[in-house]
């Protein structure tokens, strides 16, 4: 999904790969969705593939074997395109531990949860 705001080489480094041990510093990204906060919440399972989510609030804590993910979701709004309406929901998205293999597989998984057909 386009629109990812990335620190440093946390997804793009295959270089970091070969590097035993090596452990990805903690990254923020943020991004607009076209969605409510409702939906988003149900959704999130089948994003995190089942994985204990703990919600408090407008935040959902999700812990993997890979590290600790921590989504915050700002105040909806509605875009408008001429006579249509879409929700608008700029979601946080932080890692916390986890290498760049494993942050771009959560990142893959989760992207496909919420991706919606179109034509």
């Amino acid at each position: 999904m386009t629109g990812d705001t990335l620190t440093g080489d946390t997804l793009t480094g295959d270089r970091f790969k070969s590097v035993p041990g090596y452990t990805a510093p903690d990254t923020r990204l943020t991004r607009e969705m076209s969605i409510t906060h409702k939906d988003f919440f149900r959704l999130l399972p089948r994003a995190v593939n089942g994985v204990p989510v703990t919600r408090r609030d407008n935040q959902a804590h999700i812990a993997t074997e890979a590290g600790r993910v921590k989504i915050t979701l700002a105040p909806e709004s509605i875009r408008k395109l001429g006579l249509m309406e879409f929700p608008v929901t700029p979601v946080s998205i932080e890692f916390d531990g986890f290498n760049p293999a494993d942050q771009a597989a959560f990142l893959a998984r989760f992207d496909l949860a919420y991706q919606r057909g179109g034509g």
